[in-house]
Formats: structure tokens, sequence, C-alpha cells
């Protein structure tokens, strides 16, 4: 059974030292069929950094991050989102992580889990993930498709004629990371 999860947040800044999330977004895909999906509105607490741009980036306001769920109580929907679909113990039963740019969403995850007392993060992802990011930059490299003037999700999903409404909402970025890395692999990678 392939088992991947589709993952997108928003952060308080680009440091998980010290900066939080305060949108995290999943979608459960199993055998190519998405299972289910979930936003969570975190507030990461006191003690997180908040850098202006990132709040400028996310469109979100340090009052409404104040309304948002705390993160102690996202870990646990977390946990048992993943548990109704992947069994901890089972070395052979993890999800593959999928993103774009995922390495920064993971080491926020990450801390996450760490923040709660979660020290085996492996029990549920594969120690490997797939990057569209790095998909791209290998079509790029390759002269597969026309490079753009950057490598944002909106300008690579705008050329490709990706659907992204409202940029930099992690449900909204992860759906359109999904569309895009199944249109990445039909329009260049089935030929």
């Amino acid at each position: 059974m392939k088992k991947v999860l589709f993952l997108d947040l928003e952060t308080t800044g680009l440091d998980p030292d010290k900066h939080g999330i305060v949108q995290l977004a999943f979608i459960a895909e199993i055998d190519g069929q998405v299972v289910e999906e979930k936003l969570w509105n975190i507030n990461p607490g006191e003690y997180v950094e908040y850098d202006p741009k990132a709040l400028e980036i996310n469109g979100l306001t340090l009052a409404q991050i104040q309304t948002f769920q705390p993160y102690e109580e996202v870990y646990l929907d977390v946990i048992n989102f993943l548990g109704r679909h992947v069994d901890r113990f089972n070395k052979y039963d993890k999800f593959i992580i999928n993103g774009y740019n995922v390495e920064f969403d993971i080491g926020f995850l990450k801390k996450l889990f760490l923040q709660d007392g979660e020290r085996y993060f492996n029990s549920w992802f594969d120690y490997k993930s797939i990057d569209v990011f790095a998909l791209v930059k290998i079509l790029d490299i390759e002269g597969l498709r026309q490079r753009n003037k950057n490598q944002k999700l909106t300008t690579i999903c705008e050329n490709e004629g990706v659907s992204l409404v409202n940029a930099h909402d992690a449900l909204a970025d992860i759906r359109a990371t999904r569309e895009l890395y199944y249109h990445l692999i039909d329009k260049y990678m089935k030929k």
C-alpha cells in the first residue's frame, strides 16, 4: 500500500528553533486516493518569536493567532489523524511526506512533535520524503520545462496551469502542491 502525506504549513518565521507553526495542513492519500484532509489553525504559544514579514506573507495578525487552537491540542489531533492511517509500530506502514520545499515544513513539524515529548517522529513517517520543488529543479536543469522568473509555488503553478487560490493558506497551498505534483509527473515523466 502506498501512503503519502501531503504537508504544508505557515509559520511565524523561518527558524524552527525560535518561530512556530500557525497553520498546518495534511492531505492523506492511500494508493492514489485522498482519504482525509485537515487544516489546523494553531496558537504556537507565548514563547515563539513573530517575524512581521512572515505574518505579512501569511496574512495573519497576532490577534487572530491568539484565538487559534493551542499547539498542545493540535498535537493530539495530529497524532489521532496519523493513527487513523498508519500503524506506528509497523516499520513497513509509514507515510511518505510530500510537499513543496518540504524539508522546511518537516523541520517545523519535528519541532511540534518534540514540544510534546514525542521523540519517535519516524514512527509515523518514512525517512525519505518527496519534494515537488526538487522535481521542478530537476526538470529545469534537464531542460524539460522552461525556467521561471522565480521558484515560488505560485509562479510554478501559474506557469503550469495549476490553480492556486488563496496562496499562503496551508490547505490551499498543499492542494495546489498535490495537483502540481501529479501534473508534473503526467506531463514530463510519463513520456
